[in-house]
């Protein structure tokens, strides 16, 4: 980028540290007039670039970990849930923070990079700007600490550290909430270690704001005085009436306010002071004077009340002021912490206590302000989910450090999410922000967005396997109707509450479980266990069986989508709420060229679902129409494409906004009657993705003869240009055979299913199949009935890669393998278990899994065939899944 004489740095050397020191309400990055620091549309995409020693080889990595891995997920954690467009690539020669053009992610290890971070800090994000422009950032991540990706592993949790540096680079401060990404103490992993919270949701979306958001949330502004002074550097906190933090701010010079982003509902509002353990000093925003902030006040509730009084509406702003009153807080404890003996367990050093749901929660506090506390002090926890019990014990330890324990019931309704405590005592009342954090029982958990039975008409069955080798998965798995309940839902002659059915899954095992019904049932399906395994949902219908994926938590997608009511074909969507709050959800279509054409407001209940088709999602759309709907939503949801047409049923997945600009296709074929088409899709609402190159290879590896659209390819390439939020599509024609496979380069990155139609045996749609080197599929075969399962594997690299192929059945014992074989540079192999060069005999009858392991990247689909019906769905990636409960 050009450089500019007047570009000032901003340094954040502030942004993790192994110190256990708590941080300040999330800040924006601003000049000293307040305007926000950030990237504009003219950078898009934002080219973030990993220094290439920054691998699994690196002596700072632990063993079996994937660096790399990780940092494209914790960058997408932030692209899918805003505007900003951001594209990531590995093999930078660039290694040290300098301002050289190139927005550098590094671990190497130099006395230039040593002497920025210093010995204890975790992380470090140094951003050049012009004027208000972010034009380069630089990450370091300290090269003398350990990192890992794998929660079994020692070292410092790098996803999450990453998380929260990429938030810096784009404009955000720290937060005071525990469990949002920008929150100050950080690195170890924990129940909630890869997820954003609202806090850092609605911080990003102040700056790149996503299309529809600012109509499905409000607004709360308002200022803090103390008599007729303003208030510098107040913290100003939204709790929902559930009782979980969303939002907080800090107030400016003239003690103004503002919260963006809110989802409508009523709130408690509250206005603190930074008088410790969080301090001024904690602020990562450069320009403010820490130390003309006012901390000499007590806390606030707004109209004096922990009551949720406020009530925020959608599209609007409301106004909320707080006159707070001179004297420092004596009950603001310290410390807190889970914890029955301090002596046994070591020392108090945080200011949130993790606890999973449906737990009595032994809640300890530590601190001066704690001897205020008697049996008539009261502690207790905002919103209704938290029943706070009586003063169990008291203590004082040989440095004269105050403790007190609280006995707290957490209900098993309780949403996710950080809960701030209340401390009152003689007539004063405390507050400790963000004091336990609530999440699920089971680290891992997914969802799909469709699971049905109807007598006659639908049938579904899901399919699960225990990703591990040397451990068995335990867990649960129910379903929940449209409504949000469990009634009516059998799986495997389980009945009753919400038919929750136990799992137990041996390494390496699998286990299949049928819908039943006597009533009949239409809703969702989750999943929840202690470690990491993976699934799919099949839907067999009279008219086709389709797939379907695990929907991961969601806020913006869109989805390629066919309306045509002279050929019978409809789309629609499968929608289910993963929280257990209502979500508000922005639904917009537009045309094939980007577009407006129509959009709606839909309300979706608290872990309920809805299937729809386009039309009655957004009412006035053409008889005849191809584009793409977006959405964008405030909780976290779950979604799948699904097409009807005449004779015909299939899903497919959405697509969220990406950060990697190629992407594969395993299978693209043509042969007699099947025909495939590629329907590509720009996910930004803002950059033109122009010269998107569309290489089509054969088999061999060689570029592919034949006809898409109506034109011969030349070179088996095609260019097109897709507007923000336009879709295009590719058909193959003619009547040349035709197996290989797709792969798509972009700038912008762009994304895409490819449908398979044949009149025989229907139509069906696969989302892309991401390059790995480790994976499994399902394996379902009967050879009297004519059902059998395939794979489709192409090698993404332009060198030779070797596989190793096993069979495993449904307890997880090897019976096959390993078959060893190899694939040439760009050469695509599809085939069933019995064919060459698999070979593997698995007899007419086998149910079980494959399991697939590569020394370079591939991409695989698997196939399944049974008569009359194609179905495909993507084959499941082994190693981090950086799940989390819900």
């Amino acid at each position: 980028m050009k450089r500019n004489k007047h570009a000032r740095i901003f340094l954040l050397v502030a942004a993790l540290t192994i110190l256990s020191v708590s941080q300040s309400a999330y800040v924006f990055r601003t000049l000293s007039n307040l305007v926000r620091l950030r990237w504009t549309v003219q950078d898009y995409p934002v080219h973030m670039r990993a220094w290439s020693g920054f691998n699994e080889s690196h002596p700072s990595i632990t063993a079996g970990s994937r660096p790399q891995v990780a940092l494209r997920e914790a960058l997408e954690r932030w692209s899918r849930i805003s505007s900003m467009m951001i594209r990531f690539s590995t093999g930078s020669p660039q290694r040290e923070m300098r301002r050289d053009g190139v927005n550098l992610i590094t671990i190497a290890d130099t006395p230039n990079n040593n002497s920025i971070i210093g010995e204890y800090f975790l992380g470090v994000s140094q951003t050049w700007q012009e004027g208000s422009r972010i034009v380069e950032t630089d990450i370091l991540f300290n090269p003398r600490q350990s990192w890992s990706t794998r929660e079994q592993a020692k070292g410092w949790n790098l996803l999450q550290t990453a998380m929260h540096e990429f938030g810096h680079s784009a404009g955000l401060g720290h937060s005071i909430n525990r469990s949002s990404a920008m929150y100050y103490q950080g690195g170890l992993f924990n129940y909630a270690f890869n997820r954003l919270a609202w806090d850092d949701i609605a911080g990003l979306n102040s700056s790149y704001r996503l299309t529809g958001m600012d109509l499905i949330t409000g607004d709360v502004e308002g200022r803090v005085v103390m008599g007729s002074q303003s208030v510098f550097g107040a913290v100003v906190v939204a709790v929902d009436n559930e009782g979980v933090l969303m939002a907080s701010a800090l107030t400016g010079h003239d003690g103004s306010y503002r919260l963006e982003c809110l989802p409508p509902g009523a709130y408690t509002l509250y206005a603190e002071p930074l008088d410790g353990p969080t301090t001024p000093d904690n602020l990562a925003s450069g320009h403010l004077s820490t130390a003309a902030m006012n901390t000499n006040f007590r806390p606030q509730f707004y109209r004096n009340s922990t009551q949720p009084l406020l009530r925020v509406a959608a599209g609007q702003t409301t106004r909320a002021d707080f006159q707070v009153t001179s004297g420092r807080s004596q009950l603001d404890p310290e410390w807190v912490k889970a914890d029955a003996d301090p002596y046994q367990n070591g020392f108090f050093s945080s200011m949130s206590v993790f606890t999973p749901r449906d737990r009595t929660v032994h809640f300890a506090m530590a601190g001066k302000g704690v001897s205020l506390l008697d049996e008539q002090s009261s502690v207790g926890f905002l919103g209704p989910h938290i029943d706070p019990g009586p003063l169990s014990r008291s203590a004082t330890n040989a440095n004269g450090v105050h403790f007190r324990w609280y006995q707290q019931e957490v209900s098993e309704d309780a949403p996710r999410g950080s809960y701030s405590a209340v401390v009152r005592s003689g007539g004063e009342t405390g507050v400790i922000t963000g004091a336990l954090e609530v999440a699920s029982p089971y680290r891992y958990a997914t969802g799909f967005a469709q699971f049905a039975h109807l007598d006659g008409a639908a049938r579904s069955e899901v399919f699960l396997i225990n990703r591990q080798l040397d451990a068995p998965v335990n867990g649960r798995i129910y379903g929940l109707d449209q409504n949000g309940l469990g009634e009516g839902f059998q799986l495997a002659q389980q009945r009753g509450g919400e038919s929750m059915v136990g799992l137990s899954v041996p390494a390496a095992g699998s286990v299949a479980l049928q819908s039943q019904s006597d009533a009949g049932f239409v809703g969702s399906l989750r999943a929840e266990a202690d470690s990491n395994f993976f699934g799919t949902v099949l839907i067999e219908t009279p008219v086709g069986t389709t797939s379907i994926m695990p929907s991961r938590p969601l806020y913006s997608f869109v989805a390629p989508i066919d309306l045509s009511t002279s050929s019978g074909v409809n789309t629609g969507l499968a929608l289910t709420n993963f929280e257990r709050r209502p979500a508000q959800i922005w639904v917009e279509a537009r045309d094939q060229h980007g577009g407006f054409v129509s959009s709606n407001i839909v309300d979706l209940e608290e872990r309920g679902q809805l299937s729809n088709y386009v039309g009655e999602l957004v009412p006035g759309l053409p008889d005849e129409f191809q584009g793409a709907i977006l959405v964008t939503a405030n909780r976290e949801i779950g979604a799948t494409v699904i097409r009807t047409g005449t004779g015909s049923f299939t899903t497919y997945p959405v697509i969220e906004n990406r950060v990697t600009g190629t992407a594969y296709f395993a299978q693209f074929a043509q042969s007699g009657d099947l025909h495939s088409e590629l329907l590509l899709v720009n996910p930004s609402p803002l950059k033109h993705a122009q010269n998107v190159e569309v290489v089509l290879r054969a088999y061999d590896g060689r570029p592919g003869d034949l006809e898409i659209n109506g034109r011969p390819l030349s070179q088996g390439r095609t260019y097109v240009a897709i507007p923000p939020l336009g879709s295009v599509r590719l058909r193959t024609t003619g009547s040349r055979a035709f197996v290989g496979s797709v792969e798509v380069n972009s700038e912008v990155p762009v994304g895409g299913v490819v449908l398979f139609r044949s009149p025989l045996l229907g139509t069906t749609g696969v989302g892309e199949s991401l390059p790995l080197r480790k994976m499994v599929l399902p394996l379902d075969r009967n050879l009297e009935t004519g059902l059998d399962t395939g794979l489709a594997v192409v090698n993404t690299e332009d060198r030779p890669v070797s596989l190793s192929v096993s069979v495993r059945a449904m307890n997880g014992d090897l019976v096959r393998g390993p078959v060893s074989l190899e694939l040439q540079p760009r050469q695509q192999l599809a085939r069933f278990p019995d064919d060459e060069p698999l070979n593997l005999e698995l007899g007419d009858l086998f149910r079980g899994t494959l399991w697939v392991e590569a020394d370079g990247q591939v991409a695989m689909t698997v196939i399944r065939q049974s008569p009359g019906v194609l179905t495909t769905l993507p084959a499941i990636g082994l190693g981090e899944t950086f799940g989390a409960g819900q």
